[in-house]
């Protein structure tokens, strides 16, 4: 079966040719990719020398959709009195706009003295966007690595039973019935709400679960570049028919992990029909 939708991850974005893409385009497959991979390759930006070589990967979103951040979209569904939340510019009209001034830009020193108009007409100042994101997403990395901490000592302190796959996801549930809690306490109508999230972050929270006991069963220490993994799986929906092409070996496995789970545990409500593949599907599709 053809899939009509696929989603990028960040490793796979930095490889895909753009003949590759090109040709993906040509037969109407639709390409997107996390505003995450976005905000990855943009902290390089003002390295030594690379600001030609990462434009030029930036500039494969001519072919690929850049997504906008789905939990922030999440949030705002559900808190839908949070008049501050509710007036947010989103991620993907600064990216937008921030594509436009890297595209018109000869060198990084052009594109810093740069700005992004938003829709409510005001202006952002591109220079040191590099650093002023690798300083957010440091912040939200230690954020992320103390949640998965918190999850393995949960685990190990209260002797969490995690050895088959019904475990591990009723530890799943758990993890979401957290987010709820939050939401309702933030102002989030109960009813439903569950239902919702578990369809929405199915893929978020199986991906931390199944990274956490990876660290525990090998008692290394939490990489913190997880976390812009973990918030990619935010853009994968249980309801998604899409394929997702992976290069990492890591998240291909936890993801096969998750898929294989939500397909064994046989929940009426709840299946998944998304696919995971490589590169090297989409360049053996082209050839056809």
């Amino acid at each position: 079966m053809l899939y009509r939708t696929y989603l990028f991850d960040t490793s796979a974005f930095r490889s895909i040719s753009y003949e590759i893409l090109k040709k993906l385009c040509s037969i109407n497959l639709h390409l997107y990719a996390s505003s995450y991979c976005f905000w990855e390759i943009i902290t390089h930006i003002d390295e030594e020398d690379k600001f030609r070589y990462i434009k030029s990967n930036l500039m494969k979103f001519q072919y690929i959709k850049v997504l906008d951040d789905a939990y922030g979209t999440l949030k705002k569904q559900v808190l839908i009195n949070d008049k501050e939340l509710q007036e947010q510019i989103t991620d993907k009209e600064i990216i937008l706009s921030a594509l436009v001034g890297i595209q018109e830009s000869s060198s990084l020193k052009e594109f810093y003295d740069g700005y992004v108009l938003d829709s409510k007409g005001s202006y952002h100042l591109v220079n040191d966007i590099s650093e002023r994101a690798r300083n957010l997403l440091k912040k939200a990395e230690l954020k992320y690595v103390e949640f998965v901490s918190q999850i393995i000592d949960a685990i190990k302190n209260h002797n969490l039973a995690f050895e088959t796959e019904i475990d591990r996801y009723h530890l799943i549930l758990q993890l979401i019935d957290g987010e709820v809690i939050k939401l309702v306490n933030q102002g989030a109508d109960e009813k439903g709400l569950r239902t919702l999230l578990i369809k929405e972050t199915y893929f978020y929270y199986s991906y931390i679960l199944h990274q956490s006991l990876t660290y525990l069963s090998s008692n290394g220490s939490i990489d913190h570049n997880d976390y812009e993994d973990a918030k990619t799986c935010f853009d994968l929906k249980l309801s998604s028919k899409c394929c997702f092409i992976v290069e990492d070996i890591k998240m291909q496995e936890n993801i096969k992990k998750s898929v294989s789970l939500i397909k064994n545990i046989n929940e009426p409500k709840y299946s998944s029909l998304l696919c995971i593949r490589t590169i090297d599907y989409l360049e053996r599709i082209t050839r056809v």
